[in-house]
């Protein structure tokens, strides 16, 4: 994780001179219909809408994948509230390429880990047996964190180990060391793009214009990307379905939908009520 960390900044550096997002070469051109808008003025205005969006919250905490943009967009709209220490901002990044083998062994390992370091048997962890375990290992690990060359955050390597996430590394973009230490460690273990990942993961089985492009061994590094769209605004009208259809209707694990972890709604709510509008029925 750490070798792929530093690539990741190194090729940032030398591609992105000025932070974007977007890795240019000759192989880009400009679209036929419509217009190109660059990542970074879309990420700034995203980030400056979820600011005004949370302008009543008290305090917000952004975990997020390792970009450039995105760290710049977040730093410039959320400035006041990280220099009066309300926000902070934490960089991720997770390894994507294991087998389902690999990262069984990797949670049976740590799970092992947490046993031997509880003294509780495997079978009788609880969350807290975990969280404790996980909390020491990060206060112990932020003593000595890694430095990546040319990179001002210091990493560590995330003790905890799921299926969605066997191995991550974690930085901090934000002052969180005038925090104690304990809140610190609370912080950098709830650090997570699996949520994220699984939004995206369920779009693009929704709908296959949001499959990810692919190669062949015929195509000479051409890239088919044969389940796009026309007419690009279809992506919008999928996309805002898709979301509607996610946060209101579709229930987690925990039988609650995201509307209703932020009091948005009282259940799940039915297909057929949003789309013929009888909420009064």
């Amino acid at each position: 994780m750490k070798d792929e960390v530093q690539i990741r900044t190194l090729a940032d550096q030398k591609l992105n001179l000025s932070d974007s997002s977007e890795h240019f070469d000759r192989t880009n051109i400009l679209p036929p219909k419509g217009v190109l808008i660059h990542n970074e003025y879309t990420m700034m205005a995203h980030f400056f809408l979820l600011k005004r969006l949370f302008q009543s919250t008290e305090k917000t905490r952004f975990f997020m994948d390792l970009d450039s943009g995105m760290k710049a967009a977040y730093l410039s709209a959320f400035r006041e509230m990280v220099a009066e220490g309300n926000s902070d901002g934490f960089l991720i990044r997770a390894a994507k390429n294991k087998t389902v083998d690999e990262k069984e062994k990797i949670v049976a390992r740590f799970r092992k880990m947490v046993s031997v370091m509880s003294g509780v048997p495997l079978r009788s962890l609880t969350y807290q047996d975990i969280v404790d375990v996980s909390n020491n290992i990060i206060l112990e690990r932020l003593q000595k964190p890694i430095r990546i060359p040319k990179s001002p955050e210091k990493w560590i390597e995330h003790p905890g180990a799921s299926m969605a996430e066997p191995e991550k590394m974690v930085a901090a973009i934000t002052d969180v060391e005038r925090l104690d230490r304990e809140h610190q460690a609370n912080l950098y273990r709830i650090a997570t793009l699996a949520p994220v990942d699984r939004f995206f993961m369920k779009i693009r089985r929704f709908s296959t214009y949001f499959e990810r492009p692919f190669t062949s061994g015929t195509s000479k590094g051409r890239t088919w990307y044969g389940y796009s769209a026309y007419d690009p605004t279809m992506y919008t009208m999928i996309g805002e379905i898709f979301r509607v259809y996610y946060n209101y209707c579709s229930e987690k694990k925990t039988g609650q939908t995201p509307a209703m972890r932020l009091g948005l709604a009282r259940g799940p709510v039915e297909v057929k009520k949003i789309v013929y509008l009888n909420n009064r029925r």
